[in-house]
This record gives structure tokens, sequence and C-alpha cells, in this order.
């Protein structure tokens, strides 16, 4: 099932904030703690495709980017197919990491 981010906003897939400690335990890093969040893009919507194009933009958000958000912004979802997704708008995107 495809999943197309429309408006102002991209579909992201928050990586895991889960640690494993020395002996084997999951450590997981409490909300309070954390002020930004990493995630990756599984979609961008036409309108941010078309405004990066038109404004000749030096870097551009692409499916399977990195990006940091704040931590408590965006719209949480799970779909049909059991993914969990957050929707976040383009103005709570503070990096995008290119590899």
């Amino acid at each position: 099932m495809q999943h197309i981010a429309i408006g102002d906003y991209i579909l992201v897939k928050d990586l895991s904030d889960e640690k494993l400690s020395k002996g084997g335990l999951i450590l997981v890093d409490g909300q309070a703690q954390a002020d930004s969040k990493a995630s990756v893009i599984v979609s961008v919507s036409e309108k941010i495709e078309r405004e990066q194009t038109e404004d000749n933009s030096r870097v551009k958000l692409e499916v399977g980017d990195t990006i940091y958000h704040s931590y408590h912004t965006g719209i949480h979802m799970k779909t049909e197919d059991d993914q969990k997704l957050r929707a976040v708008a383009i103005s709570s995107v503070l990096c995008v990491v290119k590899k």
C-alpha cells in the first residue's frame, strides 16, 4: 500500500529510540528528555517537491533521507497495513542528513 503526503507535509517513519545496555537490556529514551526525533522520509508531497524545484533549492527532501524534527511535532497515524507513520509539516523539519 502506498501512502502519499499532501499539502505542506511529508510522511515519515520514526527511527527507534531503543538502545541495548551491555547486559542486553532494552533502554528507551524518555520522551521528556528528548528535544528532537530522527525519522526516515516515506513520502514528500507534490507541493513541496514543486516548490523545491522552482526555488532551485540546494537541499531537496527525498524518500529515504533521514530528518530531525521536534520530538512532539506531527500527526501520528497507524495505517491499515499496520505501519506507524507521522505526518510532519515541512516547517517543523530541523535538518536533513544526506548520505
